[in-house]
């Protein structure tokens, strides 16, 4: 009968209804104001409807209870709220998006100088070792902003990656100095990259905010300090995997001990938007953005916890096999002395690119426009270009083509605070080969781009 649908703590209340109904039998809909679970056969909750109403047979009448099993529909309310809900975080992820964009230009420009202004003073050897200790605080200040706003840009307008073949054990190797920076003093980077761990298909800026999110969450996760450990290395997986394809993978393997992961938490780590961090500590958008990065790349993201212990992630990505990218280019001569012709319609970072070069021994020639670049690469021929992306006229890719017009084996690098629009204007004018340097740039970034540019003896002639 209809008592065996009853779940046991609910008997009471059924028998106190079953005599409400004896007293006043009048058709009614019970449940309006509450769900109401009846139970199977093998004793599973099911969410049901209850019609009541009589039903007259001779001399007798019956209570009649009409019971629909409403799985189906609260599994589709369910569904109705999760997509309400992505689409509200879709919206507050366009709005982000576009006041992102509007401000990139000029807040990274602004980075740029605060970041790479500080970490010229600091390096400069007439520096006191107290200003250097501040100066050192301001650059990593706004390294961290620019971070976030390369996040905002990057989840929000979901920037097109430039994949290419990455040595593994290369990029980390150039990683390493960014992390230390970005974790501080009180912590120790165990970084450990194994010989053969070889290649990966990725976009370099993306392989870069990943090691960047993940070590960054290590971090906050211990407020005392300590040691984060990052172990690169290659793995094989076989058919049992759920979440990647049988094949040889890049493991990417950050561990911390720190507070742990409580399990109603680590449910939605990976949502966009999703923070447990006070405020102005985090933004939700580290870890969802590792874990769409992660996915286009063809591999996974997995997350070991234990509260009181410490967390691990774990990022696989597909490996290409023993590093076959190819050496960077040397150029056979002599880098010191070598032109480059520095493009931006912004003096103060013209000023910036212009000091950290002459620092390394090169001759630079400065041009605050795409015209005024032609003319001085015309007059003589510059050894690389390195142009800003977005200028008033004619763009740095555009301008890069034409110059090629003249020059075909011309080298060149851009600088972009908006990643999106550079890629977009690099594939148009067919400059894609053409590596990007990041606003707000460090020292580091631009010496390391140029040697990548220019050949293998860049870094052993200049000292790097």
């Amino acid at each position: 009968g209809v008592d065996d649908l009853v779940p046991p703590d609910a008997r009471d209340e059924h028998a106190r209804h079953r005599r409400s109904y004896a007293e006043r039998p009048t058709p009614r809909a019970m449940g309006e104001r509450a769900a109401l679970h009846a139970i199977r056969r093998d004793g599973t909750p099911v969410p049901v409807d209850i019609r009541l109403g009589q039903l007259v047979l001779g001399d007798e009448t019956y209570a009649l209870a009409v019971v629909r099993d409403m799985t189906a529909r609260a599994a589709a309310e369910v569904a109705l709220r999760d997509s309400e809900e992505q689409l509200r975080q879709s919206q507050r992820l366009e709005l982000l998006g576009q006041f992102a964009a509007s401000i990139a230009h000029d807040f990274n420009n602004l980075l740029t100088v605060v970041g790479s202004q500080s970490e010229l003073m600091g390096t400069d050897p007439a520096c006191p070792p107290g200003m250097r200790e501040d100066l050192k605080e301001v650059t990593l200040a706004a390294e961290r902003a620019g971070l976030l706003t390369r996040q905002l840009l990057a989840f929000a307008r979901h920037d097109a990656p430039r994949r290419r073949p990455v040595d593994v054990a290369q990029a980390c190797e150039a990683f390493r100095t960014l992390l230390e920076r970005l974790i501080g003093a009180a912590y120790r980077l165990d970084l450990r990259v194994a010989e053969d761990v070889g290649a990966v298909l990725a976009d370099t800026v993306h392989l870069e905010q990943i090691l960047m999110n993940v070590v960054v969450n290590a971090r906050d996760a211990m407020p005392g300090g300590g040691t984060i450990s990052v172990v690169v290395r290659s793995v094989e997986m076989d058919a049992a995997a759920e979440d990647v394809p049988a094949g040889s993978y890049v493991s990417f393997e950050v561990g911390d001990t720190g507070c742990g992961i409580p399990p109603e938490v680590l449910a939605r780590i990976f949502e966009p938007l999703f923070t447990t961090k006070a405020a102005g500590r985090g933004t939700g958008l580290g870890l969802a953005i590792v874990r769409r990065v992660v996915r286009e790349c063809g591999g996974a993201i997995r997350v070991q916890s234990k509260v009181g212990e410490g967390t691990t992630f774990t990022v696989l990505l597909p490996r290409l096999g023993p590093t076959s990218v190819r050496p960077a280019r040397s150029s056979g001569v002599e880098m010191r002395g070598m032109r480059v012709l520095v493009v931006d319609d912004e003096p103060v970072n013209l000023r910036v690119l212009g000091a950290i070069l002459v620092r390394r021994g090169y001759r630079v020639t400065e041009a605050r426009s795409a015209e005024e670049a032609l003319t001085a690469a015309r007059a003589a021929r510059p050894d690389l270009l390195l142009s800003d992306a977005s200028m008033p006229g004619m763009s740095g890719p555009a301008l890069v083509r034409e110059l090629r017009a003249v020059y075909p084996d011309l080298r060149a690098a851009f600088i972009t605070g908006d990643p999106l629009f550079c890629q977009e204007e690099a594939t148009r004018t067919g400059t894609s080969d053409v590596p990007m340097i990041q606003k707000p740039f460090s020292v580091a970034s631009v010496v390391a781009t140029l040697a990548a540019v220019l050949g293998d003896q860049a870094s052993e002639e200049l000292g790097q």
